[in-house]
């Protein structure tokens, strides 16, 4: 009983103080869903950032959004042997995005997002090429999932639009 007060008085606390879900059904998240027409870059990169994307905005079924991105992949030996072989590399994603309405060019939000992630080479060419596909998917998801939350954060004010 006393579990159910201190959840209600929190609940009454959250409210009052204007805090609203940003994925609840009918929130700014929601709201995009489906509205956003994808502009990605080419390649292997780009479709994996274009997947993240899709996965949480949804396919643009009744697009009046478009979103532009143009990324840069940059990677940096950080751990070199003494026989001068490398066995760790630090991958570094940025990702610059804006938002316009389609039928307006007018910039509605943009912005630039910034991950990295990090992966070791092996003796087995193979194993590195996996591992370094594998970073390179850690850090279009983590760029996608950066873009959508500063998407449904300043949804908002342009989704009623």
């Amino acid at each position: 009983m006393a579990r159910r007060a201190l959840l209600a008085s929190a609940a009454a606390l959250v409210t009052g103080c204007g805090f609203r879900p940003l994925y609840a059904p009918g929130a700014p998240a929601d709201i995009l869903q489906g509205r956003i027409a994808l502009g990605l870059p080419e390649g292997r990169f780009g479709f994996l950032l274009r997947e993240r994307l899709e996965t949480r905005l949804g396919p643009a079924t009744a697009p009046e959004f478009a979103l532009s991105v143009a990324t840069t992949l940059e990677s940096d030996d950080t751990a070199i042997q003494t026989d001068s072989g490398i066995s760790r590399i630090n991958l570094v994603a940025r990702a610059r995005f804006a938002v316009t309405r389609l039928d307006d060019p007018a910039l509605l939000i943009g912005g630039q997002v910034r991950s990295f992630t990090a992966y070791n080479t092996t003796a087995s060419p193979f194993a590195a090429d996996v591992a370094a596909q594998e970073a390179e998917r850690r850090v279009a998801i983590s760029l996608a999932d950066q873009i959508v939350l500063r998407l449904a954060a300043s949804a908002a004010g342009w989704a009623a639009l």
